[in-house]
């Protein structure tokens, strides 16, 4: 008599369960009476595995299931639950405690039951980082490249490679590289995850010495390199540019306040990658990797034959950041 009215107990509370799932999950039913579990071995897989109680349908789920008609049925079990997503979890124990005598069960987020669930997961901070690609440009190289003794001062294949892996980036140009590749800075701007920024017109240091750039020395001429580059992005673009970054990050705080005062905000960045002349994809990568905190500002170059080694670098780089939880994001 007592074996027949654990029994039905049993039967009403799978039932229960059953009508619970199948709200949630409209192929439940038809799963539990399908040819893959009728033909699942039978044995006793009681003590094998137990379902850690995070939610409460877990734990009808658990007792319907040490009811002997339906021990195939947990041998699917781990795949039912990962698709439907009820965030029940299969553990390995000794042996399995009598559903009429089971300990009690912690609530979640416990230490006995970390919180795993959805909406948990979804409150993780996420980390940002932001790229950022120099566009330089000076009389020299554009000497080299009228001559024909460069084809490009920029990479094809590194924008190719944001835009297929959808990742968003700032490209801080000169005003001369900018006419010499109207299409390409028209086309990066008329692409919304991408942002057209000052970099000067000639790539002229503000300060000297800057690895040998040409020097400029009045203020009449560092504002002209400004003004004149955001006249010139602006037709392009259709916007004016509201950053500005200093050729070879040479300045000094009256550097800044000349640009401030032209309604632009510095931004040389805080993470210098070392890719400008260098040849090494893997040590511009790592370091990178290593260094990149949330909100970093990534500081590179637009490929070219200044930096070979970009491309390459940021094929390595995009990836390693995704996989620590890192997003990619254009300056605001």
């Amino acid at each position: 008599m007592v074996r027949y009215i654990e029994k039905t107990a049993f039967e009403q509370r799978y039932q229960s369960t059953e009508k619970r799932f199948s709200a949630n999950l409209g192929f439940f039913a038809s799963l539990t009476r399908s040819s893959v579990i009728k033909n699942s071995p039978n044995g006793n897989l009681d003590a094998l595995v137990r379902l850690a109680p995070v939610a409460p349908a877990c734990q009808d789920f658990y007792m319907a299931t040490t009811h002997e008609k339906f021990r195939s049925f947990i041998s699917v079990l781990p795949a039912i639950l990962l698709i439907a997503g009820f965030g029940c979890t299969v553990t390995p124990i000794p042996a399995a405690p009598s559903p009429m005598h089971s300990a009690r069960q912690e609530p979640p987020g416990t230490d006995a039951s970390p919180d795993i669930r959805p909406e948990a997961r979804q409150r993780k901070t996420i980390r940002t980082v932001y790229l950022t690609f120099d566009a330089d440009m000076t009389p020299a190289m554009k000497r080299r490249l009228e001559e024909k003794k460069v084809s490009f001062w920029y990479d094809q294949g590194l924008v190719d490679y944001l835009r297929k892996e959808n990742v968003p980036a700032t490209i801080f140009t000169t005003g001369m590289f900018a006419e010499l590749y109207p299409v390409l800075v028209k086309d990066l701007a008329e692409d919304g995850r991408f942002s057209i920024q000052n970099h000067s017109y000639d790539h002229a240091g503000f300060e000297s010495p800057c690895y040998g750039l040409n020097e400029l020395s009045t203020d009449d001429q560092r504002r002209t390199e400004i003004t004149k580059t955001q006249a010139i992005l602006k037709a392009l673009t259709g916007y004016a540019p509201t950053l500005f970054r200093f050729p070879g990050l040479c300045k000094n705080a009256h550097d800044d306040a000349i640009v401030t005062s032209l309604g632009l905000q510095v931004n040389d960045g805080n993470l210098v990658s070392g890719d400008a002349f260098s040849h090494d994809a893997a040590r511009i990568a790592m370091h990178v990797i290593d260094t990149a905190v949330d909100g970093s500002v990534v500081v590179m170059h637009l490929g070219g034959p200044n930096a070979t080694a970009t491309p390459r670098a940021v094929m390595l780089i995009v990836p390693a950041l995704r996989a620590k939880g890192f997003v990619f994001e254009k300056l605001p």
